[in-house]
């Protein structure tokens, strides 16, 4: 599951997102910054436009997911072992749905990587439950879910 992380950033130092520009002339590590945006985990996730990006931090996303006032935030997302109590994995995202479906398989991918580990159930709520997602567990990875389908 995605835990939201406020971001350090404010409304008043924001671009409507159809209005943002990257900077004109970027120094080395902005470049890099930039570049971030557009991995799935980031801005590659969704091809919506954020309604507002922040000029302090752009890989941030404005979200009122957490019911209410809107902020700029992160995710972290978890991928927990529970019979032991264990985290295999984090892997932080921007704040939308897409993008914890994604940290998801890169989770399960490196946990298999590094340890040797594959699970045979993965337990996790709704946003994980797309057709897309369900089928690529089962009929990929051989993995039962748990997960409530999204409709």
């Amino acid at each position: 599951d995605a835990s939201m992380i406020k971001a350090d950033a404010n409304r008043q130092n924001s671009t409507p997102g159809d209005e943002w520009e990257p900077p004109d002339d970027p120094g080395h590590a902005v470049r890099e910054y930039l570049v971030v945006l557009d991995e799935a985990a980031f801005g590659g996730a969704t091809p919506v436009v954020p309604k507002l990006i922040s000029a302090a931090d752009p890989a941030s996303r404005w979200t009122a997911a957490s019911g209410g006032l809107a902020f700029f935030a992160y995710c972290t997302n978890y991928l927990i072992d529970l019979k032991h109590a264990v985290i295999m994995d984090v892997e932080a995202t921007t704040a939308v749905r897409q993008a914890e479906v994604t940290a998801q398989r890169v989770m399960l991918d490196r946990t298999q990587e590094r340890f040797g580990i594959w699970p045979e159930r993965l337990a996790a709520d709704t946003g994980y439950g797309d057709a897309a997602n369900l089928g690529w567990l089962v009929h990929e990875k051989g993995i039962e879910p748990h997960i409530p389908v999204f409709e």
